[in-house]
């Protein structure tokens, strides 16, 4: 094996290994997301994942550039049924409470059972029998259903039982209808995950287990990666789906935190003193674009009854780089890190918020200097090795008002007019600190009448993201809040839809927040 090899080995399987964070407490941090790429498993009669390069090379200027347009089914690889899936007038996808979306995780292990009994179906005995070892399925938890099918991940052979179009060949363990009802009827957790391809077992026909969890406005997450670095109890999980408009579902984000037992500081958990904000914006027709960009669609829309029971499913269809979402350093410089490259414990931390909307207020124009952040820290001290550092100029008061935030409703270019980072700002930032991502309220870190893009450069040069279009900032702190900003993982992708959300002490949270 050649020394090459050798080290591409490494580095792929250090990004999977569970990792310390700069979060409070430096826990460690699981990934529990399946990439999204040509191999993504996805239910055999649905469109699977799909990345069209719009663009992968050197502009006219010199500027490298990479970017792609993505579409797929709301349910495949690693994703969120939302209610509404398969019950009519529950919860869609934008209506979930994203404190529903977090909590202690309880990980109740049938794979030896799985392993004799492709077709095994969970039942409320295998949830009683784990309460008498481990206590009652805590209230408000993300319940985990290990069946070791990860394992066979991306083998859809191996994991769906079939490799064709015939769901008749489907062969993966899944909850029993009963055992189901039985959590519904007698514990609180606020979803259900598993690592299999669905919550019912494969050979299902009426979706049982789907419309007993659903109806209750419980979650469901289905093909969790990664299931067996958790721990039984004693986690966190955050499981932090694409925020789409209407949607049945899409694509997840899931992250477990495993405290350090040596560090007797705690990492935020909701309901622990803090307040949770959504920073995300709703994909739907709104939704701001640069001009000339694919706009957020959801195609073939199917909500209706069939057969015995209700459906809901689309296909969603978007740029990566709209609404509130990340650019990834090979957006705009070669070679560096892609979407699936980011380490996700480079993606969460402690929050610093430098407020220029006083300025920006009177300068649409306005070009964030090193003098600014000088400034701010001439007043909180210095921008924090690890953090994510987010520029609030106050244009989210003017989402989605296309023509306000932009500066035009046309797609003519030359008249954007919205604020972003001085070339000068930025190059102090990556030479003078250690930040992990930038984020800002605007539609790009470069300000509206940039034509080279120097900002972008700067950053992603120095393998920093940053998250555009960014929600509610004024509903963080200046310093004292964690932020989590957990994009799609999309293989070789420059970008990606992105949940944000920040935790914030109550005592310094502002009363006129709004969820988005």
């Amino acid at each position: 094996m050649g020394i090459l090899h050798v080290a591409t080995v490494f580095v792929i399987l250090s990004f999977m290994a569970p990792v310390h964070s700069v979060l409070p407490g430096n826990p460690l941090v699981i990934d529990m997301t399946h990439t999204f790429d040509e191999n993504t498993i996805y239910w055999p009669t649905l469109r699977h994942f799909k990345m069209t390069g719009v663009l992968r090379n050197y502009t006219v200027d010199g500027t490298w550039r990479e970017e792609s347009d993505i579409e797929g089914a709301e349910h495949g690889g690693t994703h969120l049924d939302a209610p509404a899936h398969f019950s009519k007038n529950k919860w869609r996808s934008h209506d979930i409470p994203v404190k529903r979306l977090m909590g202690p995780a309880a990980v109740a292990d049938v794979s030896p059972k799985t392993a004799a009994d492709a077709d095994y179906l969970v039942t409320a005995e295998d949830f009683q029998l784990w309460e008498e070892k481990h206590g009652k399925i805590p209230d408000g938890c993300l319940l985990f259903v290990k069946t070791g099918w990860g394992k066979f991940w991306p083998n859809k052979l191996l994991y769906l039982g079939t490799d064709t179009r015939n769901t008749s060949l489907l062969h993966f363990p899944g909850l029993h209808p009963d055992g189901a009802r039985w959590l519904v009827q007698n514990r609180g957790m606020h979803a259900v995950g598993i690592d299999t391809a669905s919550i019912d077992y494969g050979q299902s026909k009426k979706y049982e287990t789907h419309q007993i969890l659903l109806a209750h406005n419980v979650l469901a997450f289905e093909n969790v990666a990664n299931m067996d670095k958790l721990p039984t109890t004693g986690a966190t999980v955050y499981a932090l789906p694409i925020k789409i408009g209407d949607g049945s579902g899409g694509p997840v984000r899931i992250v477990g935190i495993i405290e350090n037992t040596k560090n007797p500081v705690r990492t935020p958990r909701p309901g622990q003193g803090q307040q949770v904000i959504d920073m995300t914006y709703t994909l739907d027709d709104t939704t701001l674009y640069r001009p000339g960009r694919k706009p957020f669609r959801l195609a073939d829309v199917f909500r209706n009854y069939t057969g015995e029971y209700y459906y809901e499913g689309s296909v969603i269809q978007t740029t990566e780089h709209g609404g509130t979402h990340m650019d990834a350093p090979v957006h705009f410089s070669k070679n560096k890190w892609k979407t699936d490259d980011i380490p996700v414990e480079r993606l969460m931390g402690p929050a610093a918020v430098v407020d220029v909307s006083p300025k920006a207020a009177a300068d649409a124009d306005y070009l964030v200097t090193a003098e600014d952040f000088q400034l701010w820290e001439e007043k909180h001290g210095k921008i924090p090795d690890g953090c994510l550092l987010f520029v609030k100029t106050g244009w989210g008061k003017f989402w989605p008002d296309e023509l306000l935030y932009l500066g035009t409703d046309t797609r003519n270019t030359s008249l954007l007019h919205f604020p972003g980072l001085h070339p000068d700002g930025a190059r102090w930032l990556v030479q003078n600190r250690g930040m992990h991502a930038v984020g800002i309220d605007t539609a790009s870190i470069d300000y509206g009448q940039s034509t080279v893009y120097e900002a972008h450069q700067a950053l992603f040069g120095n393998n920093i993201p940053v998250f555009e279009n960014v929600a509610n900032l004024d509903q963080l702190p200046a310093v004292g809040s964690v932020v989590f900003a957990l994009p799609m993982k999309i293989r070789g992708g420059s970008g990606g839809p992105a949940r944000i959300v920040g935790f914030v002490n109550k005592q310094e949270y502002s009363p006129t927040h709004v969820d988005l």
